[in-house]
């Protein structure tokens, strides 16, 4: 099928009427009113290169015969095919300038950018680097950077979910202005965008461990960052300890351990005295409301474990109420397992077809790499994303655009080392720790579904 250029006066010129090869005119010169595909030199219009050779090479093979009739075009027609060309790329490449500015004046605004250089000196004179830095401040997405930008190679970022595998590679390889899957990769299980290009990967602490299986050492890396290490996963403890057995046969090896809250003593006195850089967040003012449900207030001192999704849509009905649509913002609800995210999925589902006002998604770790990406899309204008997530937004991925965060208060507990499937209630000290990410990015609302007197005993 041809496709079509619009000029100017309403002139349209099929993309396939033109031959790679110069038409002979009867006097054995080149015909000066041939159109020449080989005329759009990359050079001139800054055609990128990969992309340009592709172009050209279906052009040799498909505009080989054109017909007859179409062999002839005039010199003001291909002036206007050329300037077309030169205008578009002009205009998409002020697009990239725009975007790139942008970003680079939000690296800068972050508060590990006053720390770059130390953080970069301080990795060259030691093995080890501890890195404490609060929620939100940009540690998992730019330190990657700084070492790629300062010449490492052979980097591994360990995070310990898939999502957040996913999420930073595509991040860091957006910032660095680098292919999707190039320079910056991820692997997961069953899933990997690594190729031979690439400088810096980022995966679970599982496959670390059974990478370590075949390579006792890691040879293949001469960076390891081990991300969210407060967790303490039966994983991420081992990888600490092999790592630091390691490092003693590899003087090679850096190790970088990042943390949003971690025992700084406890982990010098584990490495011997390693540096410790300490990033503050940055704080936005975040508005605390208290706003009953007198018909619900009775019901909730009921002892029920089961779980009540009306309160989570009067939450968002208010916010249709009292937010204007033309306002951005998103809502994130946390919910304790893929139980209660189904079960309130439902109502707001709902809620959200009759008001065509909301996207109602899903967010935990049995979901498909697919279906996770869906939460970092953009919504439509005038329309809100409504995410229900287990605590995998806590602190694995940090979401974009959330304004609203709605906490139930309860969590699914461990005691004793037994896991507890009855949610029982949290402190304010750790709840807290749930809307701090978006605090710590942007003006937020929190709604606690729990009573103003809890919140009070737990300040």
């Amino acid at each position: 099928m041809a496709a079509y250029i619009v000029f100017p006066k309403n002139t349209c010129l099929p993309l396939n009427c033109a031959s790679t090869e110069p038409r002979r005119s009867t006097n054995g010169g080149e015909s000066k009113d041939h159109f020449d595909l080989k005329r759009l030199k990359r050079d001139d219009y800054g055609i990128p290169q990969d992309i340009s050779k592709r172009y050209f090479v279906f052009a040799q093979r498909e505009f080989q015969d054109p017909p007859s009739h179409l062999q002839h075009v005039p010199p003001w027609l291909i002036r206007h095919f050329e300037y077309a060309v030169q205008l578009s790329l002009d205009f998409f490449n002020d697009l990239k300038f725009k975007k790139v500015k942008e970003l680079r004046k939000s690296q800068k605004d972050l508060p590990i950018a006053e720390r770059r250089q130390e953080i970069i000196e301080l990795l060259k004179d030691n093995q080890v680097l501890i890195i404490a830095g609060d929620t939100g401040c940009g540690k998992s997405t730019q330190v990657p950077q700084y070492l790629l930008q300062s010449g490492y190679m052979g980097i591994a970022c360990t995070q310990p979910r898939r999502i957040a595998c996913t999420a930073l590679a595509r991040r860091v390889a957006y910032e660095t202005l680098n292919a999707y899957g190039s320079e910056v990769a991820y692997q997961i299980r069953f899933e990997t965008t690594k190729s031979k290009r690439t400088k810096m990967l980022f995966l679970t602490e599982g496959l670390l461990l059974r990478q370590m299986e075949n390579d006792s050492l890691l040879q293949q890396y001469n960076v390891i960052i081990l991300d969210e290490i407060h967790e303490r996963h039966l994983s991420s403890d081992l990888l600490i300890g092999l790592l630091r057995d390691m490092i003693g046969k590899r003087e090679d090896l850096k190790l970088i351990l990042m943390s949003a809250t971690i025992n700084l003593e406890l982990f010098k006195g584990y490495f011997e005295g390693a540096p410790v850089v300490q990033v503050p967040g940055r704080l936005f003012p975040i508005q605390l409301r208290y706003h009953p449900i007198k018909q619900f207030i009775a019901e909730s001192e009921k002892k029920s474990h089961k779980i009540d999704p009306e309160p989570y849509v009067r939450i968002l009905e208010l916010i249709d109420k009292q937010v204007p649509s033309t306002e951005r913002g998103d809502a994130l609800i946390f919910l304790n397992g893929v139980a209660e995210i189904t079960t309130v999925a439902e109502a707001l589902k709902t809620y959200a077809e009759l008001t065509k006002a909301w996207i109602i998604l899903m967010l935990h770790s049995t979901l498909s790499v697919e279906e996770q990406d869906k939460v970092f899309d953009v919504a439509p204008s005038g329309v809100r994303k409504c995410i229900l997530s287990t605590n995998i937004a806590e602190t694995s991925v940090t979401i974009d655009g959330i304004r609203f965060v709605i906490d139930s208060g309860k969590i699914l507990g461990r005691l004793a080392h037994i896991v507890v499937h009855d949610p029982f209630s949290i402190n304010n000290n750790y709840s807290s720790k749930k809307w701090l990410a978006y605090w710590n990015i942007c003006r937020s609302i929190v709604a606690y579904l729990w009573s103003f007197q809890k919140i009070l005993a737990s300040c």
